[in-house]
């Protein structure tokens, strides 16, 4: 492969990176302003929960805005999963020092726990 093709073939890869790039990006987006249209949905409803006069239809309506903001987390979560699930592929070792810094207090627990246990059993 001469040089001319081995630099259209890198500036093609380079291209369709950006592309991929650009269009994860905008679906990034598109997703994140479909969970804040949902909260802010719910918001909407319950500002306008607070005028109904009848007890058991404002109760009714608190608990499907209850619901509605349920699934706005629900989906939260889920896109805050992808981002952990991503950082793991990307930046593995990141990830482990920051689980591991924020695990910490639990693992040391679990550590002094094994390690009363151990010395238990040797006497």
């Amino acid at each position: 492969m001469s040089a001319a093709d081995q630099q259209h073939k890198n500036t093609d890869v380079t291209a369709d990176k950006t592309v991929l790039s650009t269009r994860s990006a905008s679906a990034v987006r598109a997703y994140l302003g479909q969970i804040t249209e949902r909260f802010e949905a719910a918001h909407r409803r319950a500002l306008q929960a607070q005028a109904i006069k009848d007890y058991e239809a404002a109760e009714a309506e608190r608990r499907e805005i209850a619901g509605d903001f349920w699934l706005a987390e629900e989906e939260l979560a889920q896109f805050g999963l992808m981002l952990v699930r991503l950082a793991f592929q990307h930046h593995p070792n990141t990830l482990r020092l920051w689980l591991t810094e924020a695990l910490r207090p639990e693992l040391e627990e679990i550590a002094d726990a094994q390690a009363n246990l151990e010395a238990r059993t040797c006497r």
